[in-house]
């Protein structure tokens, strides 16, 4: 059991060039993860650039934007140096959020068949969706973002040295409250776009 006040959320910045990144190799040669983990939320806009003992290199492997990895679809030899060239996402803390929920969800497609008096499911697609709350400042970083149409990421921790869960997400709703006996207060919704991950 955690309690609330050790949870931390996470928004993304502006997309932030980096070159000659360097990354740390994983299970038999195939898994290879940028080190800084800084920079590892990459802007899905743009493709990166991968080198293998400084040459680019297309094909053979995949990359995963939220964490950073790349995986070969075949091992590469002992002492071979993956970096790559790109942008990626600086993520920080809100400081001023204090509550936040969100759900896990699966899209359950009807699938009956001949003969059978029972219903049966498959799995279609997922998604994630919730909301932020955050005392108001002078950062109006969620609404700049939903007039503007543009996606973020969002990093949700239940502790703060625990693994995250990840998404780009769009915000379909922005809300302010006030009251005279307290601070002013906002509501951030929002859904996953894409992948969803647990770093």
């Amino acid at each position: 059991m955690y309690a609330g006040k050790l949870a931390k959320v996470r928004q993304s910045g502006t997309s932030t060039a980096f070159s000659g990144e360097s990354t740390t190799v994983s299970e038999g040669y195939t898994v290879y993860q940028i080190t800084n983990e800084a920079k590892r939320v990459l802007d899905r806009s743009v493709i990166p650039t991968v080198n293998k003992d400084g040459g680019e290199i297309s094909s053979g492997f995949t990359i995963d934007y939220l964490t950073g990895k790349l995986t070969f679809s075949v091992a590469n030899g002992v002492g071979e140096v993956i970096t790559l060239d790109g942008k990626y996402m600086p993520m920080a803390d809100i400081a001023n959020a204090h509550e936040y929920e969100v759900s896990l969800n699966a899209n359950l497609l009807p699938a009956p068949v001949f003969g059978s008096e029972y219903n049966k499911n498959v799995q279609g697609d997922k998604n994630a969706s919730g909301s932020i709350s955050e005392w108001v400042t002078t950062d109006f970083y969620f609404a700049e973002k939903l007039i503007a149409g543009e996606m973020v990421v969002i990093e949700l921790y239940p502790q703060a040295d625990l693994t995250p869960l990840i998404f780009w997400a769009a915000i379909n709703s922005d809300e302010f409250k006030a009251a005279a006996s307290g601070e002013q207060d906002q509501s951030v919704s929002f859904e996953s776009d894409g992948e969803i991950s647990f770093i």
